[in-house]
């Protein structure tokens, strides 16, 4: 009776537990039944896992309990090895969501090869939604055979480990779940930890875990009524001190920590260089390199210029050499300037009548081996220039007088005698800079 009475027992906290796990979990992801879920398969589904993990747990004999499970292993590949195209389809349709916003959220691109719900006929759209709830469950059938571990043998530990699960899913979408989730998951931790501390006396560790709950459920209930509506009412204050402490991190400290750390060696900065290997291809991280900050309001387009590839090399691009372009100005009877820095003036020399304005470039991702600056800008004589424009790296934040060129497009062509000429001495590779770049104003 006693036997029977604990089995019982185990199996509501093993529902309000798994009902807790799930819907949190579920909330996290942002799965909605009857969009992504169907609601009867998955309520039933679930069901039949909670008593299937009660009864593998509770079994006593070992050679019975290897034998369930040897069984439960074996049914378990051949569905999956014979529906393995449905679940991959079905999980991937209902996950979509989530994909997308973890996409948004960390700045990187994950691709699914799914159709489109437009594109889905009523008929193809159910099959799908059925699809997606048994992936779901498939993948659920883990998480709630931890849980039967954690309720049937008194495991505390394996109880936080399944916990673990949703509150990494919530933190990773940055979607916290609701209150009711939440309540169900600390009641049914509290009775197994009440439970636990009673392990010699089931009798009296299922009262206390009743008594123990109810309690709880009464502080939770009063939390609800009167201090979650005080944090709703001060939820602005929170989330304008997260935003500037979140701005904080990721615009004050972690760069000063990446140029601290990356400010060993020379060039060593993540700026184009070139090389076209596998070992340094491009990496898209999010993550701002530079921060370029201007003393207007820019009305265009504005354009750097860092590394300038002419010659391909195999495997990578070479820039010119400063011998080369020497020796193609003799032979056109052009007269050299002085130095390469006169060369970029000239684009600030020829707008400067529309005004003169500032410009600030800052290093965020450590030293490259470049000066970047935006075309219009003057280089004085302490840049470093090369007759192809590119400048040596000077310190890590850069200060220019800046005219703006007017209607200055990349795609603009001189054609004729002029474009010939140009053809001799333009760029074969110009770098654009613009998803790794942080433009702001001081106006």
């Amino acid at each position: 009776m006693k036997n029977r009475e604990s089995f019982l027992f185990s199996m509501v906290l093993l529902l309000i537990n798994t009902a807790g796990a799930a819907g949190a979990l579920l909330t996290s992801l942002g799965l909605l039944f009857g969009t992504e879920l169907h609601p009867a398969l998955f309520l039933w589904g679930m069901l039949f896992f909670c008593l299937l993990s009660g009864v593998l747990w509770s079994t006593q004999s070992r050679k019975r309990r290897a034998l369930q499970w040897l069984l439960l292993t074996a049914v378990s590949l051949v569905c999956v090895l014979a529906f393995r195209k449905d679940l991959a389809e079905g999980l991937g349709w209902s996950l979509g969501k989530a994909v997308k916003q973890i996409n948004v959220r960390y700045g990187i691109h994950l691709i699914w090869n799914l159709p489109r719900q437009a594109e889905l006929a009523a008929g193809d759209m159910e099959s799908l939604v059925i699809k997606a709830t048994w992936s779901i469950l498939a993948v659920m059938l883990p998480l709630v055979l931890l849980l039967g571990y954690a309720v049937v043998r008194k495991r505390v530990l394996a109880l936080l480990s399944a916990d673990a699960v949703w509150f990494a899913a919530a933190c990773t979408m940055d979607r916290f779940p609701a209150y009711v989730w939440l309540v169900l998951c600390i009641l049914g931790l509290a009775a197994v930890i009440v439970r636990n501390a009673f392990r010699d006396d089931e009798g009296a560790g299922m009262q206390a875990a009743l008594l123990g709950t109810a309690l709880l459920g009464v502080v939770m209930a009063l939390v609800y009524r009167f201090a979650v509506p005080f944090m709703d009412s001060r939820y602005d204050a929170f989330q304008e001190a997260r935003v500037d402490l979140n701005r904080k991190i990721n615009e004050e400290w972690i760069p000063g920590i990446k140029r601290a750390l990356a400010g060993f060696g020379n060039g060593s900065g993540p700026d184009v260089t070139g090389s076209l290997t596998r070992k340094t291809g491009t990496a898209y991280t999010s993550d701002e390199i530079y921060r370029v900050t201007f003393s207007y309001v820019p009305e265009s387009a504005v354009y750097l210029r860092g590394f300038v590839g002419r010659d391909y090399g195999g495997d990578k691009w070479e820039a010119a050499r400063d011998a080369d372009l020497e020796d193609y100005y003799r032979r056109e009877g052009w007269e050299l300037p002085e130095s390469g820095s006169d060369l970029v003036n000239l684009t600030y020399n020829a707008f400067r009548y529309r005004g003169s304005e500032k410009v600030w470039v800052e290093e965020l991702a450590g030293p490259g081996n470049y000066t970047v600056y935006p075309y219009g800008a003057r280089l004085t004589e302490d840049y470093e220039v090369h007759w192809d424009g590119t400048a040596e790296r000077k310190r890590g934040s850069w200060e220019f007088s800046y005219s703006a060129p007017e209607n200055y497009s990349p795609e603009r062509r001189q054609t004729g005698v002029a474009a010939e000429k140009e053809a001799g001495i333009e760029p074969m590779c110009m770098i654009p800079f613009a998803n790794i770049l942080q433009l702001t104003s001081r106006d």
